[in-house]
């Protein structure tokens, strides 16, 4: 058996190619690519979103705003108002003799005047879209918690554009604007009015900011899971699905007639007939079948424990004419020697035996795939157990009778 170097950045470049696949077409309404995308990844819907909501704050549109701020803030939209002022010195405005007449009378004073000297206003359409897009960056990134980042690329261009931002809505002309969204009216108004063109980095932003955070559209959460979440994930995830990927192909290469990827949901991967066959592969999940002969929850219900269940990464559910029969597939990733990790997978395997032995004992052959990070480790059958490496994979299937 032979070991081999994990290497990140090729682990995820390769489970990109292929996990959005597993996203689009079983998936109509934007919840459901969170849910879908989250059942992938093994993380929390919330944190799903947390993550395309992250695209919002270091996508280009933001970056270009920021950098044209010092620009931007020179050439505020402004409109007038009219003020009224008491004065008996220099005249700022014009006088309003009716109301000057009647101040006179009422004081005595001869020499005093009222005017209405035209002020300029920041407090516009315009504007007020740009203080919510600002304050709306300074959000994202407080949610996320990056606003505090100290590595990592992303997380040092959120927390300098949080800063940026911040910095911006303190300017006076500004700060005390309105942050709350924009109406439709409102952003209308501004992309037809004649400051559209000064103000469309602005638009821009707010647009991204619809898409990303208000509303979390399908590219959104491509973006997330493609950027920040597998780079997120854990060296044991990113193997988890990378067998599961290659536990895919390799059935579609031994003659299983399946759907293309994508039309069914997880926690069903794989879905597939051959001859009279039917074969499904359900991931990180354990089927209701197979889950009510569960030792281990009979042993939580008698204590009046909350009935949780031991969970293989991978379960294959192979139905023939005789029944069904199972195959459950352990993987195993770390620092440690390639013997050890399939070493461990053996323990896990038969510690699930025990917990399914109602459903395992009756039937024959292979109940359990070890799958350890490494290379060429030759399959054989002990015990109802067979182990293998990435590579040796298809030969694992073939001796489980499903290859």
């Amino acid at each position: 058996m032979k070991q081999l170097t994990w290497n990140r950045e090729v682990a995820v470049e390769r489970i990109r190619t292929q996990v959005w696949r597993y996203l689009t077409a079983a998936c109509r309404q934007q919840d459901e690519y969170v849910l879908a995308a989250a059942d992938l990844l093994q993380m929390r819907a919330h944190d799903v979103r947390r993550l395309a909501q992250v695209q919002f704050s270091v996508s280009p549109a933001v970056g270009r705003l920021l950098d044209e701020m010092p620009r931007l803030v020179r050439q505020l939209a402004t409109t007038t108002i009219d003020d009224h002022e008491v004065t008996s010195g220099r005249l700022r405005g014009p006088v309003q003799w009716g109301e000057t007449h009647a101040l006179r009378r009422a004081t005595g004073i001869r020499r005093t005047y009222v005017t209405a000297p035209a002020q300029r206003a920041y407090d516009t359409p315009e504007n007020r879209l740009l203080a919510f897009v600002l304050h709306a960056i300074v959000e994202q990134g407080h949610r996320t918690g990056w606003h505090a980042a100290r590595s990592g690329e992303s997380g040092l261009r959120v927390a300098a554009r949080v800063g940026q931002a911040g910095r911006w809505l303190q300017q006076a002309e500004l700060a005390d604007l309105p942050r709350e969204p924009p109406t439709a009216k409102a952003v209308a108004l501004v992309r037809r009015g004649r400051n559209r063109r000064k103000y469309e980095l602005v638009l821009a932003a707010y647009d991204l900011h619809r898409r990303y955070v208000q509303q979390l559209d399908r590219q959104a959460v491509r973006e997330a899971v493609e950027r920040h979440a597998l780079l997120a994930s854990s060296d044991a995830v990113l193997l988890e699905l990378r067998c599961a990927f290659d536990v895919a192909s390799a059935l579609r290469r031994a003659g299983w007639d399946a759907a293309p990827a994508g039309l069914i949901r997880t926690p069903l991967l794989f879905s597939g007939t051959r001859r009279r066959e039917q074969l499904d592969v359900h991931y990180q999940s354990v089927p209701r079948l197979l889950r009510e002969h569960s030792h281990y929850r009979d042993v939580q219900r008698l204590h009046g424990l909350r009935a949780g269940v031991l969970r293989p990464d991978l379960v294959l559910e192979h139905r023939t004419g005789d029944g069904v029969r199972w195959v459950l597939i352990e993987v195993k990733s770390g620092r440690g020697a390639p013997s050890g990790l399939a070493r461990s997978t053996a323990r896990d395997l038969m510690m699930y035996r025990h917990a399914f032995e109602r459903a395992l004992a009756p039937q024959a052959g292979v109940y359990g795939i070890g799958y350890a990070w490494g290379a060429e480790l030759t399959p054989r059958v002990s015990d109802g157990l067979v182990l293998c490496t990435p590579d040796t994979l298809p030969a694992a299937l073939v001796a489980a009778g499903v290859g």
